[in-house]
């Protein structure tokens, strides 16, 4: 075998060619004096995408990118040295390849280091897997630490049988970092039941492990307590994978409890609906009843199941029908939220029943109505007791007719009486009075005292009596007088009536106040003779009291009436009596004390109830009295 030198290296060139040549890989044998490739073979010189030629003579740095240059040297540098090193990766120069770089010390046969060999193994293939395997477990974290729910990677715990005893934590996410509050690196290696030991007693642990024996997915709902009271729940779901298990365990308590309350509301309202004494029904846009309560059952007559294969059409009295169908439609239109009519149900016996129904609508978040919902009472006895009312009312409206006219007969013949009083009555005592007054100017020196007494006792008499009638008549204009109402200024009539005393009776002396600006509405003609009765009683009763004082004013009493009264310091009454003060012809004092008929305060009485008030009176003998009297203020006939 022929041996050559090759930059100081003896070699038996063709056999070692042969045998470079025969090897996988790309085989670079550098010289250590001047760093310059002295053979370069392998079968993976193509695939690299060079030839021998272009790489014999040349040193490294120059056939690489000056990024790669340096760290090559000072693998070689290593080799020289004696040290084996290695790059992992390298990519290719001239082809898409990746490279795995061996870098040895070429040795004399002595041992001493005369060079550098340089292997070059594709490995392309592997690092792509490698590079695909990396990104899958990227997207698998990415994915997985994405997810709303707890993501668990469990592996089976095996006993000497092979039996899986518990499942142990290979990864979890931070959903489930956080609910189960660990860290990652404190959740891998953990076991499942030291976290969840209620898993045992509940058989959920046993659903996960036929998981793993069987390959059929699991899933379940997980709900823990604390105090007998539901704390939360898990809905669990379970695939196989490996020797293992993927669990997702997501946090279902806001829903569980929602439809615990769910569950709850509605028994309440089941509950609610058959204890109700009134009738109750969700009404389809249909109109078939979807639900209906025991009460609703019987004002029908049908039941349950009678009336959820029935619409409210069939039901409802045909007469009634058109104006609960265009109600329905107001409400279906948005127009009105609900409505309430009285109707008629033919119940399944064919009698009629009167209903008070009262329709709302379930609406939808777009504000649709998908549903009624209807209220029934039964108001048939109510009606019938209308029917009565309105008989009763007919009859006391022929009463009332038939009272009226017979007031009117009475009216009529008090006026009659009055006309009688004013004139057949009148006209003797007239002339009574005036033959008496003839006879004592013309025979009056003839008759002695007695006579002349006899005289003057017919004539007081006589003035009595025609005091009595006027007294009489006017009780009457007050009674049946046509009301004439105008703003009246009471002050005003107060102060005339005043004036009008102090002229009659010059000799008095008696201190009078009347408020200023008292209005009120009313007969001015009528409210004078109330007013003259009123102060005229005053000034009559302080007629024996020294230092008289009369007083007309008000009291608050709001807007709609004033509140008026007349005080006096004089005789006053006794309080047991008050009862008989308004009463015609009663009197509390004697005639000759104070002279009277006793019709003045009836009077008054009439003429304030005709005006809508009231009158009442205070006082105490010896210390004088107080009317009080209600009339409409002048304002409330603006209103």
């Amino acid at each position: 075998m022929t041996r050559q030198p090759v930059n100081g290296i003896t070699l038996h060139a063709a056999e070692y060619r042969q045998l470079v040549d025969q090897l996988p890989d790309l085989v670079l044998i550098v010289a250590d004096r001047d760093l310059r490739i002295v053979l370069a073979g392998g079968q993976a010189l193509e695939r690299a995408g060079w030839r021998a030629d272009e790489l014999v003579g040349h040193r490294p740095r120059e056939l690489i990118p000056t990024s790669l240059a340096r760290t090559i040297e000072e693998q070689m540098a290593a080799a020289l040295r004696g040290e084996n090193t290695a790059i992992s990766v390298l990519p290719g120069i001239r082809t898409d390849s990746v490279w795995e770089a061996r870098f040895g010390p070429l040795r004399s046969q002595d041992g001493a280091v005369t060079g550098v060999i340089f292997l070059l193994r594709d490995v392309t293939a592997q690092h792509r897997l490698s590079v695909r395997a990396h990104d899958s477990e990227e997207r698998f974290h990415s994915t997985v630490d994405a997810l709303l729910d707890a993501f668990a990677l469990l592996s089976a715990v095996r006993d000497d049988s092979g039996r899986i005893v518990d499942l142990r934590a290979e990864y979890l996410n931070p959903v489930g970092c956080a609910m189960f509050q660990r860290s990652l690196e404190e959740a891998v290696g953990q076991r499942l039941l030291d976290v969840l030991p209620s898993m045992l007693p509940l058989g959920t642990f046993a659903k996960l492990v036929g998981t793993i024996e069987t390959g059929e997915p699991t899933e379940y709902q997980l709900p823990w307590f604390e105090e007998d009271v539901l704390a939360g729940a898990f809905e669990v779901r379970g695939a196989k994978l490996g020797d293992g298990i993927v669990v997702t365990f997501r946090d279902v308590t806001t829903r569980v409890k929602a439809e615990q309350r769910l569950r709850a509301s509605e028994e309440r309202y089941r509950v609610t609906l058959e204890s109700a004494a009134s009738g109750f029904a969700n009404v389809g846009l249909d109109g078939r009843y979807l639900r209906v309560n025991r009460r609703f059952c019987e004002i029908t007559g049908y039941s349950e199941e009678e009336m959820l294969a029935r619409t409210y059409r069939d039901i409802t009295h045909p007469d009634d029908m058109e104006l609960h169908v265009a109600q329905a439609q107001r409400v279906l239109s948005g127009e009105i939220p609900w409505y309430s009519v009285e109707k008629r149900y033919i119940r399944k016996d064919g009698s009629v029943v009167w209903v008070g129904i009262t329709v709302g609508a379930l609406r939808d978040d777009r504000g649709r109505v998908y549903e009624y919902v209807d209220t029934i009472t039964d108001i048939t006895a109510q009606k019938h007791a209308q029917d009565e009312v309105a008989r009763l009312n007919a009859e006391l409206e022929d009463r009332v007719r038939q009272r009226t006219a017979e007031l009117q007969a009475a009216n009529r013949n008090l006026e009659a009486f009055t006309y009688t009083v004013s004139h057949d009555l009148r006209a003797p005592l007239t002339a009574l009075s005036g033959f008496t007054e003839m006879l004592a100017e013309e025979y009056g020196d003839r008759l002695d005292r007695p006579g002349l007494d006899y005289i003057a006792r017919i004539r007081a008499a006589s003035a009595r009596m025609d005091g009595l009638i006027a007294d009489l008549l006017a009780l009457s204009q007050a009674s049946r007088a046509e009301i004439h109402t105008t703003p009246v200024d009471l002050s005003e009539l107060a102060r005339a009536t005043i004036a009008g005393l102090r002229r009659r009776d010059p000799g008095r002396q008696v201190q009078a106040s009347v408020e200023e600006g008292v209005q009120v509405l009313g007969d001015e003609q009528l409210l004078r003779t109330a007013m003259e009765n009123l102060l005229g009683n005053a000034w009559k009763f302080t007629s024996k009291t020294a230092g008289a004082v009369i007083e007309f004013g008000t009291i608050p009493a709001g807007n709609a009436m004033v509140h008026c009264y007349v005080r006096d310091n004089g005789a006053g009454f006794d309080p047991s009596s008050v009862g008989k003060l308004f009463r015609p012809f009663s009197r509390l004092h004697p005639s000759e004390d104070f002279p009277g008929t006793g019709v003045g305060l009836a009077s008054v009485q009439r003429i304030v109830e005709r005006h809508h008030g009231r009158c009442w009176a205070e006082g105490r003998p010896g210390r004088g009295a107080v009317f009080h009297f209600t009339l409409p203020a002048e304002s409330a006939g603006k209103r």
